[in-house]
């Protein structure tokens, strides 16, 4: 069976990854579903990235290399990957992650008898440097709920993925604006028009660590920066907030530590925003049955967070 044929296309970009990529390989090449392409994307690596996938594509013909000329960042490395793919359905891999030996199988099946869904992730099992357990990391799985979260936080995991190309590519593939946080923007920008979903079980292995991409850039402040950008977007979807009551409701809600000068009215602000949110979208979306009870339970969860955070805030000042 020839390339173009697959269903499936493994996409994974990778720059300097040696210290994992390796077990990250494998782990695609001990699918059950054994019949994918399986391409990867080398932005440029200096390492011995380069030496690892010649070891791999002269080991598995089911593997493809493009090598970038420059290093152009995960978003267009992405991009590019996504034009060059042969296969219907996109299955995202990280280059320090693993992918459980079920899972393109699972998600295919699920793709293939769930049509109106065209993104589906799943639960991730949370692992250290040394590849050491630390739990598993849940997320909703029903599509309004996830909608209704995409508001104000990612509820998928990038690496955990499975994704129809074609209407991806339609809506323009990963938004290069985005250096950082683009699988965000990506998935608040599907969730608009079409229905994504969850598998509640894990279907990767997540890895946690100090030397990612962006911890070893030290681009966590415009992965911050980015972050609120998309939250300001899905906000402004269901409310007609200002700027300046966005950023009460973003130092109340979002901030790792509120200000000092955030009054009482400043809560009440907040709330106020957080119960818009809820019957804005419940309106505009028609949100009815068991899933309008999870949103409304996710809502009650926001506001109780808010609350005590105000609360720990005004008790820090009082002490002080």
């Amino acid at each position: 069976m020839d390339q173009e044929s697959k269903k499936v296309t493994v996409l994974m970009a990778v720059y300097n990854g040696q210290k994992y990529l390796a077990e990250a390989i494998e782990s695609v090449l001990n699918q059950t579903l054994t019949d994918f392409e399986f391409l990867i994307i080398d932005d440029a690596s200096t390492d011995k990235t380069p030496e690892i996938l010649k070891f791999f594509v002269e080991k598995d013909q089911r593997i493809v290399i493009f090598r970038n000329e420059i290093n152009i960042g995960l978003t267009k490395s992405l991009n590019i990957g996504l034009k060059k793919a042969r296969a219907k359905y996109i299955a995202r891999l990280d280059a320090d992650d693993i992918a459980l030996p079920d899972r393109l199988k699972t998600q295919l099946d699920f793709l293939e008898s769930s049509p109106r869904v065209t993104l589906v992730g799943s639960f991730a099992e949370i692992i250290d440097k040394n590849g050491q357990s630390l739990g598993v990391r849940k997320v909703v799985t029903e599509s309004e709920v996830i909608k209704f979260e995409l508001i104000l936080r990612n509820c998928f995991f990038h690496s955990a993925v499975f994704f129809r190309k074609g209407v991806v590519l339609t809506t323009g593939g990963y938004n290069e604006s985005f250096r950082h946080a683009q699988d965000f923007e990506l998935f608040s920008r599907l969730s608009e028009k079409h229905s994504l979903a969850n598998i509640a079980r894990p279907l990767i292995k997540l890895r946690v660590h100090g030397e990612s991409v962006v911890a070893m850039s030290g681009s966590q402040q415009i992965v911050h920066q980015n972050t609120l950008k998309i939250i300001r977007g899905g906000i402004s979807r269901y409310t007609g907030i200002n700027s300046e009551e966005f950023d009460v409701f973003r130092e109340i809600s979002l901030s790792r530590e509120i200000p000092k000068r955030i009054k009482f009215k400043d809560l009440f602000t907040a709330l106020r925003i957080n119960r818009l949110i809820l019957e804005n979208f419940v309106d505009r979306e028609g949100t009815k049955g068991a899933e309008l009870s999870k949103i409304f339970g996710r809502y009650r969860a926001r506001r109780g967070q808010i609350i005590r955070r105000f609360i720990v805030s005004l008790k820090r000042r009082i002490l002080e």
